[in-house]
């Protein structure tokens, strides 16, 4: 008898944290060992990058970890994934990987001190899920910062450990399209959709999404990767953009959004990754299912 009540309190543990899940085929058990661990026991470096510790959304990829780390974290992202679409019915509100680009707009450290709606530690687990989100996927993305050598300083390492090789655009304009670059650059992307996200909120976000919505573009933001200097100031910010046609979303539904099925395995293994790595709770009750009960998504 009590090992029953035991069983059903675990999996009623297991349903809390991991919402509606059900069996999946192709799931393997992730090592957690430490943070930014990168190779397995034996020096092989894993196929997909191995799963950091899952801890809580508060930590910072970055503290204690050097940017060989953060270069070979990156390295280890699939890149230019396809999905095959399994649904007929859905909205072609919802974000797909082939049918949008991803602006990161002046994540750096002077913007950061001054960000006060969300804690320094979300901002930077947050922005950097979206990072390897987009990665993982193939969304063409757009880097751009604002005086990085002046005043502002260089884009946050967990973005540029995502895209080593991608050199931001640097603005003197507090509005980023009306740096015509980045203009050109989206452009170059043949997308309709914009998802956006930065700091500050009210200003380095509101600007270009306003902006992009009358040049055309149907724009999303993800508004836990954005931040400003006050909660109401965040908040104002939200509502003029959703009054004038944005979208909100946040980073974990904009990851789970392009995941849209268990049965996509070709990216499977890294969205479970990511979220183990970001996801709080969520990436917690995934480790915990997969520990306790060889739980996985989908079948």
């Amino acid at each position: 008898m009590k090992k029953r009540l035991y069983s059903i309190a675990g999996l009623m543990l297991f349903s809390a944290l991991t919402g509606c899940t059900t069996k999946g085929p192709n799931e393997t058990n992730v090592q957690t060992k430490g943070f930014q661990v990168n190779a397995l026991n034996d020096g092989q470096v894993a196929p997909n990058y191995v799963a950091q510790t899952a801890t809580d959304n508060s930590r910072a990829n970055s503290v204690g970890s050097s940017q060989a780390e953060f270069n070979s974290l990156a390295t280890k992202v699939s890149e230019g994934a396809q999905i095959q679409a399994t649904a007929t019915n859905a909205s072609p509100r919802l974000l797909s990987p082939t049918d949008h680009s991803l602006m990161l707009v002046d994540h750096q450290p002077q913007m950061a001190f001054a960000t006060k709606s969300h804690s320094l530690e979300t901002i930077r687990n947050n922005v950097a899920g979206v990072a390897k989100s987009a990665k993982l996927f193939g969304v063409p993305t757009l880097l751009t910062t604002v005086a990085s050598k002046t005043f502002s300083g260089p884009i946050f390492p967990e973005i540029k450990a995502v895209f080593p090789d991608q050199a931001p655009i640097d603005r003197t304009t507090m509005n980023a399209w009306e740096d015509q670059r980045v203009v050109d650059k989206v452009k170059s992307f043949g997308k309709k959709k914009i998802v956006i996200a930065g700091l500050w909120t009210e200003v380095c976000v509101v600007d270009p999404v306003l902006s992009a919505i009358d040049a055309g573009y149907k724009v999303y933001f993800i508004s836990d990767a954005c931040g400003g200097v006050s909660q109401e100031a965040h908040e104002m910010a939200i509502q003029r953009m959703i009054q004038a046609g944005a979208v909100p979303i946040t980073w974990l539904q904009y990851l789970l959004e392009m995941q849209r099925d268990w049965a996509n395995q070709k990216t499977y293994n890294d969205v479970l990754t990511i979220a183990k790595d970001h996801g709080g709770a969520y990436g917690l009750g995934v480790i915990y299912a997969n520990e306790m009960f060889g739980g996985k998504e989908g079948h």
